[in-house]
């Protein structure tokens, strides 16, 4: 690498740095100069952290074809697709074993015809991070898209926030204000992700603007086309000791005695899927994973770097007995600077 593009690339992610001390949302001019560059070059330095072993003769090519890989996750991680996702649930019942493995589902970019089936059109919203791949206007370019289409069920399952959006209540309330009419006839409902106990007033705050109820720990009885339907959301889980995860949600289940209706579960990381007991989540929306964050999806292929080490839903429809999970591949990230091949 020339000295001037070093020193350019070093300065810059100085600055991005330094600019956290005062979070806020950073303007489009310093997203451009600054941040996404910043963030190209740290996602080109870690993948290629791995493969410091390849002898100089070829360095310069892999690392040439490894830039090429970031500036295509860089396209990616701004693209927001439109995915409709169906299912049968009467699919979803039978030839699962207890184990947990994933299941059939069809996706399609246009809304899928019911075939004078009895449906539950849901919209799921999951971490968008507002930050620097997710602006105010983008999030509410989302929310504006699912009012139009208008479904009998909006959930928004956590992560809401980065670094520079911590005291964006305003911003936030700006993204999600289309969902308000949706949210005050009780089709919209919100739980927590990890993220948002970082600065959870301004998620509070911005979810009660716009009167969308969120659930910790708590659950709602709401009447939809194929019946009664009880949504429950919960906290998140910190620990990572399966059997506190696993007492926490027996605990849970337990709390809500006797089933009366179609229980749909808002529960942010989906690792916590495996320990609830056969028969008490009819079906579970997560996100968290952000798609597994570098995968293969984009070619047809399920695998993804999160399911190759975490060995856990990273992505799409699971089962596990008679309980059914949805992973959304998310509405933004953040940690990893970019995502490839999961969009």
């Amino acid at each position: 690498m020339p000295l001037p593009v070093f020193i350019y690339f070093n300065t810059i992610m100085f600055i991005y740095g330094f600019a956290f001390i005062k979070p806020f949302l950073k303007p489009v001019w310093f997203r451009v100069i600054i941040t996404w560059p910043a963030l190209i070059y740290q996602g080109t330095c870690i993948l290629l952290l791995p493969f410091t072993w390849i002898t100089y003769i070829y360095w310069r090519w892999f690392a040439m074809v490894i830039v090429g890989l970031c500036l295509i996750g860089f396209v990616q991680s701004n693209l927001l697709l439109k995915e409709y996702v169906s299912f049968s649930m009467n699919e979803t019942k039978g030839g699962y074993k207890t184990k947990l493995q994933r299941a059939t589902y069809r996706v399609s970019r246009h809304p899928p015809l019911s075939a004078g089936e009895k449906v539950l059109k849901i919209a799921q919203i999951t971490d968008p991070h507002l930050g620097p791949f997710m602006s105010a206007s983008k999030l509410r370019g989302v929310s504006t898209t699912i009012a139009e289409w208008n479904p009998d069920l909006v959930f928004l399952t956590g992560d809401f926030l980065t670094m520079e959006s911590y005291y964006e209540t305003d911003n936030l309330a700006f993204g999600f204000e289309p969902l308000h009419d949706l949210a005050r006839s009780g089709k919209v409902f919100a739980c927590l992700g990890n993220h948002d106990y970082e600065s959870i007033e301004t998620v509070q705050e911005a979810l009660r603007r716009n009167d969308i109820p969120l659930l910790m720990d708590d659950d709602a009885f709401v009447d939809t086309p194929v019946g009664r339907v009880q949504i429950i959301g919960t906290e998140f889980e910190f620990s990572r000791k399966n059997h506190i995860r696993k007492a926490r949600t027996e605990k849970l289940v337990q709390k809500l005695g006797e089933k009366q209706a179609m229980r749909i579960w808002l529960v942010h990381n989906p690792e916590e899927f495996q320990h609830f007991p056969d028969n008490s989540a009819d079906l579970m929306f997560s996100g968290h994973t952000h798609g597994g964050q570098v995968g293969l999806y984009s070619l047809g292929i399920h695998a993804t770097l999160y399911g190759l080490f975490k060995r856990q839903p990273d992505h799409g429809l699971w089962r596990q007995g008679s309980n059914s999970l949805y992973v959304h591949r998310g509405t933004g990230f953040y940690g990893f600077p970019l995502r490839l091949g999961v969009s």
